[in-house]
């Protein structure tokens, strides 16, 4: 048929539109729940640059999905006969790996596509494919659109992806969108939102920093200025501001310190210090001088040296971003602080999207490089779509069955409601693969031995009552409110695994176990920046991981396995008493509390409302603390974590509480 000439402006318009559009054949199927909820409240900012390059990852059918789940399950259950019973890598990917017509279906379906392979997990169950964002559109039958999100531009798939018949039964997911996993270090915060500031190692030659005598007798403090008269009394936070070392502001703890409050010293005492054993960490970017400030770390605290028999970095250790490399000095140092002749293996992957964690991860596994993974980072649960966490889901998968223990850090925001306006969880942790690693506040005593005076779960609330520029009282307070403090809750897509018994909750609870984490009660770290050496105070859930993980090693030393002792978590709900200190609300008849008065009367101030908000909390601590920048005064708590609060037994801050040294490596050891 000959189409009239004045028709043709509009049939090339739409087959231009069509050509724009992904296509949708009636041979393709679509897999479901691949499109991150958190899309419904984002920013649509419309369609990818068709030409950016952009990476697609899928999951692959097991040949034995069934026997897989039942023998990951088996080998953590004492009394089957698969229990502790670790495969090689090798023999996983052979008895569970995809079958080879996937992998070449995958293949031709790539080639067929413009699609290049940039990976292939050696357990054969995750391919990863890459090319432009049109190519993948044509692909998977998809629009890829820019969406934003607290401050983050991310492309994601606006519909579920569609695959071809060919891969239908052998590609069981498709992770499309762009994701980034965050670092779960933080600093301790003068008040007015400034970190605390990094501190010249040559400001004391003897090696003594920051004061360790972080709670103090109770103060009283009058303010006056502004038409008000403010009196505040109560328990005192922090080294006076005019303090120098070895008690500079507000306080933190060094090796020695830690050692003391946890009752470790029992543990290295009988050998226990992680001997023959590995932990590896997972970090992104790195920190190219992590090994020299390592060393002097170990000079200042006493432990062994770090060189070519006892550390080994794998990847890019680049550097190049700032955080990224306090997170590494972080895992590293305080790793290497809990299990000090343990080896390290520092895994670097080169930026902290998806796809490059994901295969540090993929490679720590495969080659069985320690018997746990520390991992420090995560990202939210409902940031993730069903495909990314099967494809975790299948590694961590792996190293249970080969006797790897796989950590990761809760976050540091609580239920997360102060950044996202719902609660939600940090994944990976919140995979029922891994085992999750809340947040503890820790007091010492103000003595020779500084013995633990209590902790609370992590979680502070700051009031402002003076304020250090004028000098007059805030009138009223000023409520600033939650800060920061331990990730958990309940997964929003895992249901309760079998083993998670005693939580009382109905999904998989998070956390399992709980360690330091509070940056108000943080441990020294030493870092190069600009060239010298700093010492400065750090905390976040990403301190917790690395110190369970070294107790992690010297438990597998205790049970005299370099083969490891399977994953934590399932393991973590069945210990004897002693083993692990539970943490229970605190309370203290010294809270701080005050009397205002102004113009229009008297006032008086209560513990409770200076704490606000409290929500579900059952005991708190809270205390006067001047900020060294700001100089104002502040009533700032702790064990105040947002809606999640401890008790008796599990709660979802800190799980069952902080490892009991000898107690808790000796009760690990006696499950092999």
């Amino acid at each position: 048929m000959k189409i009239p000439p004045r028709f043709l402006p509009c049939l090339l318009l739409a087959t231009a539109t069509v050509a724009s559009l992904p296509a949708q054949t009636a041979t393709k199927t679509v897999l479901p729940n691949n499109v991150p909820k958190f899309t419904a409240s984002s920013v649509d900012l419309g369609p990818a640059d068709p030409t950016q390059q952009i990476t697609v990852t899928m999951t692959l059918a097991s040949k034995n999905a069934s026997g897989l789940q039942q023998f990951v399950s088996d080998i953590r259950t004492p009394g089957t006969g698969s229990y502790h019973e670790f495969l090689t890598p090798a023999l996983f990917a052979t008895k569970y790996g995809a079958a080879d017509a996937t992998l070449t279906a995958v293949k031709t379906f790539a080639a067929a596509n413009g699609l290049t392979i940039t990976h292939t997990a050696p357990n054969k169950l995750v391919m990863s494919l890459r090319g432009t964002v049109a190519a993948v559109e044509n692909a998977f039958s998809v629009p890829i659109h820019n969406y934003k999100k607290n401050g983050e531009t991310l492309r994601v798939n606006v519909t579920n992806p569609q695959i071809s018949t060919s891969l239908v039964g052998k590609v069981t997911g498709v992770h499309i969108a762009d994701f980034n996993f965050k670092s779960h270090a933080v600093m301790p915060l003068d008040p007015n939102g400034k970190t605390q500031k990094p501190v010249p190692l040559s400001i004391s030659p003897h090696g003594l920093f920051f004061a360790s005598g972080c709670f103090r007798n109770p103060q009283t403090i009058t303010a006056s200025g502004g038409g008000a008269t403010a009196t505040y009394a109560g328990n005192r936070y922090g080294s006076d501001i005019t303090s120098g070392p070895p008690n500079l502001p507000p306080c933190g703890y060094d090796v020695a310190d830690v050692y003391a409050g946890y009752n470790l010293w029992p543990m290295y005492n009988a050998g226990l210090d992680g001997t023959g054993e590995t932990i590896v960490i997972i970090d992104a970017f790195g920190s190219p001088t992590i090994q020299a400030d390592a060393n002097t770390f170990s000079a200042i605290n006493g432990l062994p040296a770090l060189n070519s028999t006892n550390f080994q970095v794998v990847g890019a250790n680049a550097g190049g971003n700032a955080s990224w490399a306090g997170e590494t000095t972080l895992d590293v140092e305080w790793a290497h602080a809990i299990a000090p002749n343990a080896k390290i293996v520092l895994e670097v992957a080169p930026t902290n999207s998806f796809v490059d964690l994901f295969y540090a991860e993929v490679d720590a596994i495969a080659n069985h490089r320690g018997i746990v993974i520390s991992n420090s980072w995560g990202g939210f649960e409902t940031f993730t779509d069903s495909s990314l966490r099967g494809a975790f889901d299948f590694i961590m998968m792996e190293a249970i069955s080969v006797g790897i223990d796989v950590n990761f850090s809760t976050g540091d925001y609580g239920d997360n409601v102060s950044v996202l306006g719902y609660a939600d969880v940090q994944y990976p942790g919140s995979s029922p693969f891994a085992t999750a690693v809340g947040g503890t506040s820790l007091a010492l005593t103000n003595t020779k031995t500084k013995t633990m005076k209590f902790q609370t779960g992590w979680g502070n609330n700051i009031t402002r009552l003076v304020d250090g520029t004028t000098g007059a009282p805030d009138d009223p307070p000023l409520m600033e409110g939650f800060i920061f403090g331990a990730g958990g809750g309940n997964s929003n897509v895992y249901t309760k695994p079998s083993w998670q018994v005693g939580t009382n909750q109905p999904r998989r609870a998070l956390p399992d176990i709980a360690w330091l984490a509070d940056p108000y009660t943080g441990v020294e770290i030493i870092q190069t920046i600009s060239g010298s050496q700093y010492i400065e105070v750090i905390g976040g859930t990403s301190l917790a991981a690395p110190m369970f993980s070294g107790i992690w090693a010297i438990a597998n030393q205790k049970a005299n396995t370099t083969i490891g002792l399977g994953d934590a978590a399932s393991q973590l709900y069945s210990m004897p008493s002693g083993s692990i200190k539970d943490v229970v609300p605190f309370n203290t008849a010294n809270n701080v509390r005050g009397v205002l008065t102004d113009a229009y009367g008297t006032y008086e101030e209560s513990s409770t409302t200076l704490a606000a908000p409290l929500a579900y909390t059952r005991g708190f601590y809270s205390a006067l603390y001047q900020g060294a920048s700001s100089h104002s005064w502040y009533d700032l708590t702790f064990g105040t974590d947002s809606t999640l609060f401890t008790k008796q037994g599990w709660d979802n801050v800190t799980g069952w509480g902080t490892p009991n040294g000898l107690n808790f490596v000796t009760a690990i050891a006696n499950k092999k």
